[in-house]
């Protein structure tokens, strides 16, 4: 047996005072007639000693109704004997205040579920939570700028399936998804947001910046801020769109600045998506495949462009077999023929990897080249970059243009991290042209980045990239990314709280014992009345301790 509201078991100690006082065994006092018959020498005899009296059963009873009236008010609970544990899926995305939400369904669960278990997951994931119980890690968490409508519903069907209880989900998206066991729990707060849904720079002929924003709140005006390396460029109040639309603002810049920021400066209730970066660096390439590739690397060219999209001034690159036709004048990944000779690494030992540029020194060479195989490069000058023993895995060459030869083939180097790690260098290395503003948006960089701006956030490492900000990696690189201002959901709005205590109810889970004490003391109180003694003149007798 649980109780709901324990507090009231205070009121234990004034009723147990009344019982110790009522069984006291005190008699009433009564004037007797006295005439001194002894000597003053006579023997005194002792004073009668209290002993524990009987209570007459009326007031027994009585005292029993109070008692349970008590415990009732405690809210006794009796589990029928089925698993409580429930799923909470929270949604970190950019228009979910979770935070809020969780606290709402702690209230209901501890009024109406007190003993549950809560299974907790987390969207995007989240490892760096602190706290004893799911309320205390969910308040820990820190928002995100994530928009993956797609993570969120594969998350939910993964709890329907591998769990039987209920599953609730902390978001204000819509999820297309109909089961009864699903019960989505949204703010009913009304979101407003001012946030930057895009902001790019271009460098000619006269360096300018624009800033897109897009209104979704009643405001008419905000404040807006463009740095340029740290100096204010301009900072004004705007008038702001109507709501439901964008505007773009366009502020000329001094010429080539390597970091260019915008802030814009309202009261609306999401803050993540105020500002805004843009590096001055070459710009992501645009890779094409041009041969039949090995499905993991084709999953890395789709990531890959996804994750880096490319501008107007970004240089074609291709990945190809090395019997294919090169373009003379296109910087090129070459990969062995499906059916050229292969020989083993017979040894990693002597393994030499050179400093220098594309960035794939800190690839785990001595695990990946274990049991791998290599091919002879094609004629050339070649650069070996990574060697091993007489095998070379990887060279390069400047002329004509770039080119990348991976002439080693390991089937696990597609399941390891070092494998995004080594194909995000290559492209990068050969994409890189003349300089333009680039950022990217909101997803997970490869390698160790750490933020550098905003100044003063500390974000644990499953959330590199998730937030908005300039990012530098280990090796002094820089990386922009910013979120976008989508726009903002209409959740299915419900009553979760009487689908929750349904669910709950027909799963048989508890069982409240309070009416039921109510309803015997109330019973007792009824048999303390008709069976009050009555003194002789027909009046209740009042009992007296």
């Amino acid at each position: 047996m649980i109780f709901a509201s324990p507090l009231w078991f205070i009121a234990l100690a004034p009723w147990a005072g009344l019982v110790v006082w009522l069984l006291s065994g005190r008699r009433e006092k009564a004037g007797v007639p006295f005439l001194n018959l002894w000597q003053a020498d006579a023997p005194q005899h002792p004073k009668p000693k209290r002993a524990w009296e009987k209570l007459p059963i009326a007031l027994a009873a009585l005292l029993a109704a109070m008692l349970l009236g008590i415990i009732a008010a405690a809210g006794p609970v009796i589990s029928g004997g089925k698993s409580s544990a429930i799923t909470v899926i929270v949604d970190r995305g950019i228009y979910s205040p979770f935070a809020k939400s969780a606290a709402d369904l702690n209230a209901i669960l501890r009024q109406s579920i007190p003993d549950a278990k809560v299974a907790l997951r987390i969207v995007p994931p989240a490892k760096s939570t602190t706290g004893g119980d799911w309320l205390g890690r969910v308040s820990s968490l820190e928002p995100t700028a994530a928009e993956d409508s797609g993570a969120l519903l594969l998350a939910c069907r993964q709890a329907l399936r591998e769990t039987s209880g209920p599953v609730l989900l902390l978001s204000n998206r819509s999820i297309e998804l109909n089961d009864p066991r699903l019960i989505q729990i949204a703010s009913s707060d009304a979101i407003t947001n001012v946030g930057i849904d895009l902001f790019s720079v271009r460098s000619g002929p006269a360096t300018q910046a624009m800033v897109r924003v897009f209104n979704q709140s009643g405001l008419a005006s905000a404040r807006l801020t463009v740095w340029a390396d740290g100096n204010i460029v301009q900072s004004r109040q705007v008038s702001l769109p109507k709501a439901g639309n964008k505007r773009d603002y366009f502020v000329d810049l001094p010429a080539a600045p390597n970091i260019v920021e915008a802030e814009v400066d309202c009261d609306d209730s999401v803050k993540i998506n105020h500002r805004a970066w843009v590096i001055r660096r070459a710009a992501w390439p645009i890779v094409e495949a041009r041969s039949s590739l090995p499905p993991a690397l084709t999953r890395m060219i789709e990531v890959y462009s996804r994750h880096r999209p490319a501008t107007e001034s970004s240089q074609h690159i291709v990945v190809e077999r090395a019997s294919d036709p090169i373009p003379s004048d296109m910087p090129a990944a070459i990969l062995p023929d499906a059916a050229a000779e292969e020989k083993k690494v017979s040894g990693v030992q002597p393994l030499i990897v050179r400093d220098g540029s594309p960035k794939i020194q800190s690839v785990d060479w001595a695990d990946v080249l274990a049991g791998a195989t290599a091919s002879a490069p094609p004629p050339g000058n070649w650069r070996p970059m990574v060697s091993a023993g007489s095998s070379v895995i990887v060279a390069t060459t400047d002329a004509p243009v770039k080119r990348v030869w991976i002439g080693f083939r390991a089937d696990q180097f597609a399941r390891r991290a070092d494998f995004v790690v080594f194909w995000s260098a290559i492209f990068d290395w050969l994409g890189g042209g003349a300089p333009d503003y680039v950022s990217q948006p909101v997803g997970l960089l490869t390698g160790n980045w750490h933020l550098q701006q905003p100044v003063g956030l500390s974000l644990p490492a499953d959330d590199i990239a998730l937030v908005p900000g300039l990012y530098a990696s280990g090796d002094g690189a820089l990386d922009a990314v910013n979120a976008s201002a989508p726009p903002i959901p209409i959740p299915r709005m419900s009553d979760w709280r009487s689908r929750l205590r349904s669910l709950r109810a027909a799963a048989g889970a508890n069982a409240s014992l309070t009416g039921a004490m109510l309803l015997i003391a109330t019973a007792l109180i009824v048999f303390s009345a008709a069976t009050w003694p009555a003194s002789k003149s027909g009046r209740r007798k009042t009992f007296q301790s």
